[in-house]
Formats: C-alpha cells, sequence, structure tokens
C-alpha cells in the first residue's frame, strides 16, 4: 500500500479595509480504482480586530503607559502600523509588535493626534482587518497664565503662573 500526502496552499489576500471574513474550502479526494474517497472541510477564521483605547500622553513625561490592546488573546501577536499595512510589503510603516506600542516623543506633533493602525495576527498567521486608535502628545509644562496686576503701592508688577498639567 502506497501513502501519498498531499498539501495544498492557498491564500487568499484582502485589500486592505476589506471585511474580515472566515473562508471555508471542502476538499474531496477519490481513488477511482478502490473506491474510496475522503471528503474534508476546513475553514480558515479571520482573528477580530483588537481593541485599543485613545490616550493622550505628555511630551515631558512619557513613562506612562502607552496603547494597550484591552483583553489581549493568548497566542496572538500584535502589530502595530503608522499607516495602513500591505500586505506585499508588511515591514513598510511596521512600528512594533507586543500587547502594547510606546510612542516616541516628537515634538513637532505636539497637540497633533497620531493616527496607529492595530492587527491581531492568530496562532497560524491569520491577520485581522485593522483597528484604528489614536495618541496625541501634549506639552504639559505650560504657561497657562499672565496677569499684569496694579499692586496698591502703585507699582506696576507681571505674575506669571506655570501650571503642571
Amino acid at each position: 500500500m502506497t501513502k501519498v500526502q498531499l498539501f495544498i496552499l492557498i491564500r487568499i489576500l484582502f485589500a486592505e479595509g476589506a471585511a474580515s471574513v472566515d473562508v471555508t474550502f471542502t476538499i474531496s479526494i477519490a481513488n477511482a480504482p478502490s473506491g474510496c474517497s475522503l471528503t474534508e472541510m476546513l475553514t480558515a477564521a479571520t482573528p477580530a480586530p483588537p481593541s485599543v483605547a485613545p490616550i493622550h500622553l505628555c511630551v515631558d513625561d512619557m513613562t506612562s503607559a502607552g496603547l494597550t490592546v484591552d483583553s489581549p488573546v493568548a497566542g496572538s501577536t500584535y502589530l502595530w502600523y503608522s499607516a495602513p499595512r500591505d500586505p506585499m510589503n508588511p515591514f513598510v510603516n511596521y512600528l512594533a509588535s507586543g500587547t502594547s506600542y510606546n510612542p516616541t516623543a516628537d515634538y513637532s506633533t505636539t497637540g497633533v493626534e497620531q493616527i496607529i493602525y492595530v492587527y491581531q495576527q492568530d496562532a497560524v498567521g491569520c491577520i485581522s482587518s485593522a483597528e484604528t486608535t489614536s495618541f496625541t502628545l501634549f506639552n504639559c509644562n505650560v504657561v497657562t497664565e499672565v496677569c499684569s496686576c496694579d499692586g496698591s503701592d502703585g507699582m506696576i508688577f507681571d505674575y506669571l503662573s506655570a501650571w503642571h498639567i
């Protein structure tokens, strides 16, 4: 009796932003001389996009927590990108992997919301559609009050107050 191993690779690429779908394949193999046959149904399930809450960070205190996946799935990897992931070139715009991402301080983007794209890759390599989240860097050591006050002795002085938010 001769055993034959059959390996079938089916790769389906979806455009970024396309809805994630589960794909089911039915494979039938028949041996005509013996009359034996085998039918298997396989489903490739796409993982759900991760959930990540947006955050605000102080540029002068980047020790606070970064973006973090809510309820990470054991065995999954989370991929962080600065723009939508290109399945044909997955290292373009790649930032990091893991359950959290800590942005770097960039004073040129202070006050501007930065969009981040997060994907879940399951243990077999299937990748979810993107979940977008954001972070905004603030310069928290800012001057919030400037007052010119008329003193009772006739002197005018300036009062400057800096608040750390």
